[in-house]
């Protein structure tokens, strides 16, 4: 990465503070004003986090609570659901909500549900319509703080390994304003996210030293991913690709991992057979999904529908409120896919300019994060198939790569085009920022010009 001596660098304390500020206001922000379950897939985590602390009469409550919290805050009006919905009497009636049918209402369920679900149990939150609240607020509270655990952990990494250029680097991250909603929202990306961000800060310490215990880390956390959701199983192809930077993989070694391998889907196999309600579910998707890598819907399509899939993940990685489909004029999505053709560009060019070592860490680095980034792209075409099933926010666990990757590709154009300032990098920095700002006054008072608060008096 390009890095810059910039004035600014010199004020570290004052902008270390002022940082976190701004996470703790953007996270607070997106917990208690947007509305009660308006992000991704909420009702679902909630009431699968709720059948650990709450039983059978209680969740039924808890269900007739939900459906009518949903009818107070109009979430089937914001989502855009037609005539019709006012006759709903259940919470797995709503057609489009995944993983809910009759007879096996909350199946999928995760670590991260038991987690949610403990803490919920912990705090004795009865099931009443107002206490139904207080307990979406509580998940939400868990969120933030996890939130901010992957902010810390972000700006300690860039500040550490990218001492130059880190305030863009974490700024970048901070002000994409969809990342803030999730990362606050009732959802399991919130914890894969803190998998993905330390799996990426270990894969990067890998390369650049041989403490074995970087190694390790890096089992565990792949290990962990893939139980809290079935994409958690990448990491483990991410982390056989980090083996290859890293070594010459000889013969031996190749025989040794794949009977590794073997051994680890014999005992996963074994576990399944022991704990069905806990790992068959997972075991099954994973590998049936592998089967749609052959089929004809997965390799085949226009020009235009994969263009359209780009298009769909651009804007929901950086744009969508939620479920709700704000369309923004097109100048906002002219500009973006302008910075990030810009950055892909530079970081081609970057990584093929002859000054830069073969040998470079920095360059192997890049190398490794274009290719899981493009990886987890693939995935996600593969897994979901549909553009509009598609979302930004499965590429959250690989921000770090990510965010690497596009401010270095606006660094190289920099360098190329003899800039003495990182006029782009600030430019895109400020444009999320007008967002942002955009989005808090703007899209999120839309919902209260329609639906009562939710915490009265504020």
């Amino acid at each position: 990465m390009q890095h810059s001596n910039t004035p600014i660098l010199r004020h570290s304390k004052a902008l270390t503070t002022a940082l976190l500020i701004l996470a703790i206001g953007i996270g607070l922000v997106n917990v208690f004003l947007m509305p009660p379950f308006m992000n991704p897939d909420e009702i679902q985590h909630f009431m699968f986090s709720a059948s650990y602390a709450y039983n059978e009469e209680e969740l039924k409550e808890l269900d007739r609570n939900v459906l009518q919290l949903l009818k107070n805050y109009k979430w089937f009006h914001f989502i855009g659901v037609g005539p019709g919905w006012e006759s709903i009497e259940k919470i797995e009636d709503i057609y489009f909500l995944n993983y809910f049918s009759r007879g096996k209402k909350y199946i999928n369920k995760t670590y991260f549900h038991f987690i949610y679900g403990k803490i919920l149990k912990f705090t004795g939150i009865k099931v009443k319509m107002k206490d139904t609240l207080t307990a979406f607020y509580l998940f939400r509270m868990v969120s933030f703080f996890i939130y901010l655990v992957i902010f810390l952990l972000s700006f300690f990494f860039y500040k550490t390994y990218f001492p130059e250029s880190w305030i863009y680097l974490i700024t970048g991250q901070l002000v994409i304003f969809q990342l803030a909603t999730i990362l606050n929202a009732v959802n399991y990306d919130v914890l894969l996210t803190l998998l993905g961000v330390l799996f990426f800060i270990f894969s990067y310490r890998f390369l650049i030293s041989d403490e074995k215990k970087n190694l390790i880390f890096l089992i565990v956390l792949s290990a962990l991913a893939s139980l809290i959701k079935t994409g958690g199983l990448l990491f483990f192809i991410y982390f056989f690709i980090l083996l290859l930077f890293k070594y010459r993989i000889k013969l031996k070694f190749l025989k040794t991992l794949f009977l590794s391998l073997f051994l680890f889907i014999i005992i996963f196999s074994w576990f399944n057979y022991w704990f069905p309600e806990r790992f068959f579910t997972l075991y099954n998707i994973f590998f049936s999904k592998l089967r749609t890598l052959t089929s004809a819907s997965a390799v085949t399509g226009s020009a235009a529908a994969h263009f359209g899939f780009f298009n769909s993940i651009m804007d929901s990685f950086f744009f969508h409120t939620g479920w709700m489909a704000f369309k923004l004029s097109n100048i906002w999505y002219m500009v973006v896919k302008f910075c990030l053709f810009l950055s892909i560009i530079g970081v081609i060019v970057g990584i093929g300019i002859k000054k830069l070592n073969a040998a470079s860490i920095e360059k192997k680095w890049l190398i490794y994060a274009l290719i899981v980034s493009v990886m987890q792209m693939g995935a996600i075409r593969i897994y979901y198939g549909s553009v509009q099933m598609a979302q930004g926010r499965y590429l959250y666990p690989l921000i770090i790569p990510i965010i690497t990757l596009i401010y270095c590709g606006l660094s190289f154009i920099e360098k190329w085009l003899n800039f003495k300032r990182n006029y782009l990098v600030i430019f895109f920095i400020v444009f999320q920022v007008i967002f942002l700002l955009f989005a808090f006054t703007r899209i999120i008072s839309v919902f209260y010009l329609e639906i009562p608060s939710p915490h009265p008096g504020l």
